[in-house]
């Protein structure tokens, strides 16, 4: 099946910080920035900066499963809510993705926006040349394409664990440098002694 972003999520913009956002140790609202989405797509709600907001607007509070959108820099892919935590916003330039049918898993939708199709879209769409940025109406008309709620959590499984054997390849490459290095120095110190 194929529909349009905005057909099964709704899609609303950061909070806007009218002047330079900064810390307020006395702030009843965690604020979640660019740097508090992870490089594993996950949003890091430890140590938030925290903001004082009277009534904050139910469009701007992250709720578990929502995605928060990257809507600028070179790529252009969101970060999951995996905990439900209260009173946290999110600021420009997140956009917040919250699915609202059953039709889609959020994992298989975060999936989805990195997924080829949907940055080739996203390329095409983009405005700036130094500082690129994509617009919520360019993102809302992304196209997806939706198999069974079955078939996206095979998906999900299948990119959990091909990363899963990426860390391990990763960190088997290390140990094998350090390996090779410590015995080519063993050779050098060797060679010295002849």
């Amino acid at each position: 099946m194929k529909v349009l972003l905005n057909e099964i999520a709704t899609l609303n913009t950061g909070y806007p910080f009218r002047s330079k956002f900064s810390h307020d140790p006395d702030g009843n609202v965690g604020v979640v920035q660019m740097k508090n989405l992870g490089d594993d797509n996950i949003v890091k709600f430890d140590n938030l900066d925290k903001y004082l907001i009277e009534d904050p607007k139910e469009n701007h509070l992250i709720e578990e499963g929502d995605l928060l959108f990257r809507s600028r820099g070179l790529n252009f892919t969101a970060a999951i809510a995996k905990n439900n935590i209260e009173n946290t916003i999110y600021v420009s330039p997140i956009f917040r993705i919250r699915v609202t049918s059953d039709s889609i898993l959020p994992d298989y939708l975060k999936w989805y926006i990195e997924s080829k199709p949907a940055q080739d879209y996203f390329n095409l769409e983009t405005n700036g040349m130094v500082l690129r940025s994509v617009n919520i109406k360019t993102l809302s008309n992304l196209v997806l394409t939706i198999p069974s709620v079955e078939i996206q959590q095979i998906i999900i499984d299948l990119v959990d664990t091909s990363k899963q054997e990426i860390e391990k390849l990763n960190e088997l490459a290390k140990y094998k440098k350090l390996y090779t290095e410590k015995r080519i120095l063993e050779i050098i110190s060797e060679a010295k002694d002849d």
